[in-house]
């Protein structure tokens, strides 16, 4: 199972429907002499389609329970939302923000990417893929586990690999049909809207 074939069928199959993904990327630095953090980014997505969704970047600190928000992005229409946890700034929609989430499928087929893969199918359909090893320059002890549905999809993807002398993890889920709803911020009178 190539992994440009599941980022193709997954753009096909999410077009213009409801669901939600979120990627959480963690790696490791030196926070002194003698312990080791885990510090990274969660992005969370909740698409109704491709000209409507909401997209929240946030920082996560090595205590799990502190995070803090980067920008949050609705999409609706014509125009995107910017909330960096204060202001509000509107701008009409650009052709980056078009079918964003659909584009979510080539970064994920693109960690399905191992050397060595092995692939398991379940009565249901469902194909479980793992592989070890990684052609990117400067990645190594690269292992990857997927869960691709019947229809194509990846749901589930878990990656550990070393980069630059630091070990990183990759976890990403999928839901598809969940239910839309804007977000709260963007009712909010008391931010800033500016173009």
């Amino acid at each position: 199972m190539a992994p440009e074939v599941v980022g193709a069928t997954m753009r096909t199959e999410l077009r213009d429907i409801a669901f939600t993904w979120t990627l959480v990327e963690r790696g490791t630095f030196e926070a002194n002499s003698t312990t080791t953090d885990y510090v990274g980014s969660r992005f969370h997505a909740e698409v109704a389609g491709s000209l409507r969704y909401t997209l929240d970047q946030r920082l996560l600190a090595a205590d799990s329970d502190n995070d803090t928000l980067l920008s949050a992005t609705y999409v609706n229409g014509s125009r995107v939302l910017v909330y960096d946890g204060e202001n509000i700034t509107a701008r009409p929609v650009a052709s980056a923000h078009q079918g964003y989430p659909s584009r979510v499928a080539a970064t994920i087929a693109e960690y399905l990417s191992a050397k060595r893969v092995d692939t398991t199918t379940h009565e249901n359909g469902s194909v479980l893929v793992e592989g070890v090893g990684s052609n990117r320059p400067g990645v190594s002890n690269y292992t990857v586990t997927a869960l691709i549905g019947p229809d194509g999809i990846i749901h589930r993807l878990n990656a550990e690999f070393t980069t630059d002398g630091r070990s990183a993890t990759i976890s990403f889920r999928l839901e598809r049909n969940t239910a839309f709803e804007s977000p709260v911020w963007a009712g909010r009178s008391n931010g800033t809207v500016t173009r």
